[in-house]
């Protein structure tokens, strides 16, 4: 496939000059790539196994020799950060099965997991956000959920509109009943938002979404919730996810005209800047403003393709 003929490319360029960082580094990410499509198949033969330990091992190689070359390099930390992850994961899975087994492998393997994540993230690397809930999952895995907490927030001050460090965070404080740490955290990061000079639209309604669910699922406060619901429609009325939220919890609560008011309001405002109105949305505002009859025409608008 192309991650081999990509090996065999960047392994012969090593030939020619052993010491090319880029080099090294690309081909200890492909090798970890392809360990982890071995090593986490569906159904994982034993020849897969074998095949994904031994990339593994190349990816740690060739990581190692390129930090002996530059020691401050962070995508190499990052990878063998990743690698004793993965081999942390392993063997909690063999303890998992044969409970006999000591937990003292497993164990070095998170602290390993641990150190070199850190780094990576204190040298710079790119990702920081991925980085830092991996190292959340790795604090978790060893019970430091103070720690696990920290790399959370940490995640969601380098990159507030990343959804997947919300959904990662509530499913850790869902998990450890630890849901102060994440609300002060969307408090703080839809201040910040809002004070920052041409503030993210898009980071705005996530941040309002997650504040909405937990305010309504963990705090029940279905004011504040309906009120941060409004808020992440306002800031994304094209995203349809959002309205899907939205009108979930509206049903749910018993609060259909505030939902419908801001349906409404929000397509007006579409409208008028001549932006396209998606069109569930536009066809449940046509019923509501023109009554049932608008249904048909409504329906048949929003299944029309769309140029």
């Amino acid at each position: 496939g192309r991650n081999a003929e990509a090996i065999e490319s960047l392994e012969a360029a090593l030939v020619r000059n052993p010491y090319h960082l880029p080099s090294l580094t690309a081909l200890a990410h492909l090798y970890f790539n392809m360990a982890g499509v071995n090593l986490f198949a569906a159904s994982r033969t034993p020849e897969q196994l074998q095949a994904g330990a031994q990339d593994l091992d190349r990816a740690a190689r060739y990581a190692m020799y390129a930090l002996k070359l530059c020691p401050v390099l962070a995508p190499p930390e990052d990878v063998l950060g990743r690698v004793a992850w993965v081999r942390a994961t392993l063997l909690e899975r063999e303890r998992a099965e044969n409970p006999r087994i000591s937990g003292h492998q497993a164990a070095l393997q998170w602290n390993e997991a641990e150190t070199h994540l850190v780094r990576a993230v204190e040298l710079g690397a790119e990702n920081q956000a991925d980085l830092l809930r991996k190292l959340a999952a790795v604090r978790t895995a060893k019970s430091n959920l103070d720690g696990a907490e920290s790399a959370l927030v940490r995640a969601a001050q380098t990159d507030p509109g990343d959804d997947a460090t919300w959904a990662q965070f509530y499913q850790f404080a869902s998990d450890h009943h630890r849901y102060d740490r994440m609300r002060d955290t969307l408090d703080r990061q839809i201040t910040r938002l809002l004070e920052a000079s041409g503030p993210s639209d898009a980071a705005l309604s996530l941040t309002h979404l997650w504040l909405a669910r937990l305010l309504s699922l963990v705090y029940d406060d279905p004011d504040g919730a309906e009120a941060a619901y409004r808020r992440a429609a306002q800031y994304a009325p094209l995203n349809v996810a959002v309205w899907q939220s939205f009108a979930r919890f509206a049903q749910s609560s018993g609060r259909m005209a505030g939902f419908q008011t801001v349906l409404l309001e929000c397509a007006a405002k579409l409208r008028e800047a001549g932006d396209p109105v998606p069109p569930a949305i536009e066809a449940l505002a046509a019923v509501w403003q023109e009554g049932p009859g608008a249904l048909p025409a409504a329906t048949a608008s929003a299944r029309a393709p769309r140029c």
